[in-house]
């Protein structure tokens, strides 16, 4: 840049004082009149050496050696080092990986319902399973229900009724007997577990 600068500042000296060499020069003795104002002027002395120094500045920029290009790069802040230089390096280990969620499936059961009672009274599935069972009653009518996902069959002596739902939430739910059995009716309960 600064070699440039310096270029601009002698080309335009040079024209300066060629401007003025010229003035001072008359093309003829007798035709020779001087500009107005040149008489206050100085006259501008080139001398070859300079005149040298200026065409070397002037030469094609192919000559001059090119600047290295400088490769940036970015800083990186010095690594904490440890006290002692013989404590181990613990390289960090993965944490667990999260169980990918089990597909939603078709799970199938078999209930059956007697006096105050289902066998099996807790079931487990996963959130999105189709849930189909298949409740038999074994000694008088029953009732089959879970409020949360709108179930509520009569299960007739003897008869097997099939039941399908959707878990689609997630959590422990009541199934009880939804048709008075006898006196432990209240007690006639299962779970449902939807994980």
């Amino acid at each position: 840049m600064n070699k440039i600068i310096l270029v601009i500042i002698v080309v335009v000296l040079i024209a300066i004082g060629g401007y003025f060499v010229l003035q001072s020069e008359p093309a003829t003795p007798e035709s020779a009149v001087p500009a107005p104002g040149a008489e206050d002027v100085p006259e501008m002395i080139v001398s070859p050496q300079t005149q040298q120094e200026t065409e070397q500045l002037l030469e094609p920029e192919a000559t001059l050696e090119p600047e290295p290009e400088s490769t940036l790069q970015p800083e990186l802040a010095p690594e904490p080092q440890s006290e002692s230089p013989f404590e181990p390096v613990v390289e960090p280990q993965p944490g667990p990986e999260a169980e990918p969620e089990p597909q939603p499936q078709v799970k199938e059961f078999d209930i059956t319902a007697r006096r105050f009672m289902f066998e099996p009274n807790t079931i487990t599935v996963n959130k999105g399973d189709t849930v189909k069972l298949n409740i038999t009653s074994t000694d008088v009518t029953h009732g089959f229900a879970i409020s949360e996902f709108g179930v509520n069959a009569i299960l007739p002596r003897g008869g097997i009724k099939t039941v399908e739902f959707v878990a689609s939430e997630s959590g422990s739910y009541t199934m009880f007997c939804s048709v008075a059995c006898g006196s432990g009716h209240f007690d006639m309960k299962g779970t449902l577990v939807v994980k």
